[in-house]
């Protein structure tokens, strides 16, 4: 949802998703010119969601000088999320098929599903739809010997470079492999970020094997608390 001024120009827009679960999530809170920011459009977009969502677990990752704000309307801070970047690699891809698979070609996309409910707290299977179908998206997973999913990861272009997220794994030695094969497919001279829960130690120390430095913080929130999450399967949000 946007506001508009009376030359049809944008001046701030907001999502606010509602998720099977009773969960829901605020994302692309922005006020598009600074001139027109403390106008009251803001708070405006920011109440219409909350009331759309007011049934749900409402979450959101918070800009540092924005959790004030949010704190003042019912956000807890949960976690830490730390942006990190670095660069593309034409590292040798350690995981081949049948364990490798795209998720666009998941046999039971139901296991996806459950998969990413685990790691995220949200059943969303119409978003999972198109987001592993999205222009331009690598979206991967691997299985392991009863055709499990073990690990998804996904790499999509943003306006610079591009970015990682989810990387999702049950264990360290999967994520890790599959952050390999993700840089694999960026190009080498590409600037790639990634978000992280830095509640997980293990997402911070594989990112920083690599050499990548903070570049951006904020702060994970919720109205009712951090749900059912397996943070040390937390690699990339």
């Amino acid at each position: 949802m946007d506001d508009v001024n009376k030359d049809g120009e944008a001046i701030c827009s907001i999502t606010a998703i509602k998720f099977e679960n009773g969960q829901g999530f605020i994302g692309l809170f922005i006020t598009c010119k600074k001139d027109l920011r403390s106008k009251g459009y803001g708070s405006k977009m920011f109440a219409h969601a909350l009331e759309y969502l007011k049934d749900c677990n409402i979450g959101l990752e918070g800009v540092l000088l924005q959790v004030p704000y949010y704190s003042r309307r019912g956000f807890q801070e949960v976690w830490n999320t730390c942006r990190y970047g670095g660069s593309g690699t034409a590292a040798t891809t350690l995981v081949t098929p049948p364990y490798l698979i795209d998720l666009k070609a998941v046999e039971n996309f139901e296991d996806l599903v459950e998969f990413d409910l685990v790691h995220s707290g949200q059943r969303r299977p119409k978003f999972l739809k198109k987001w592993i179908s999205s222009a331009g998206m690598v979206a991967l997973g691997f299985l392991d010997e009863n055709k499990k999913l073990k690990a998804i990861g996904c790499l999509r272009p943003a306006m610079q470079g591009s970015r990682i997220g989810p990387l999702f794994a049950y264990n360290f030695q999967d994520a890790s492999n599959m952050f390999t094969i993700l840089l694999h497919h960026a190009a080498s001279s590409s600037s790639v970020n990634i978000d992280i829960c830095c509640m997980n130690d293990n997402a911070v120390q594989l990112v920083e094997n690599y050499g990548w430095k903070p570049i951006f913080g904020c702060r994970r929130m919720y109205t009712k608390g951090i749900p059912s999450i397996n943070i040390k399967g937390l690699y990339g949000i």
